[in-house]
């Protein structure tokens, strides 16, 4: 059995997402780094993915590095260690230059 637990005060935030190349003629590499989550309310460093620590423990894990030929996708869980008393983010994707190609909004309940 695989066991891993957030740092103290923090929760684990487990994503399913799909990242598609509509674009990228030659390709990209997702990585760890390619993706981050911010807090909505801004004033912190994005928090970045921790899926490669902890991906035994998951049922689908969106392994990385991977290279997404353009109009291939990929699906899978991401992890990110959040703080859990704060509820929104934004997840970003970002490219190979480090500027945000792709950002979407993330509300916890």
């Amino acid at each position: 059995m695989y066991t891993f637990t957030p740092n103290p005060g923090n929760i684990f935030l487990v994503l399913d997402i799909t990242v598609k190349n509509n674009a990228v003629e030659k390709g990209f590499y997702l990585t760890e780094s390619s993706i981050s989550l911010s807090y909505a309310k801004g004033g912190t460093s994005p928090v970045p993915s921790i899926t490669s620590k902890v991906r035994g423990g998951l049922d689908n894990p969106l392994i990385m590095p991977t290279k997404i030929e353009q109009h291939d996708q990929r699906t899978g869980q991401i992890v990110f260690g959040v703080a859990d008393s704060s509820g929104s983010y934004t997840i970003n994707l970002i490219g190979a230059d480090g500027a945000v190609v792709s950002s979407v909004p993330i509300v916890l309940r």
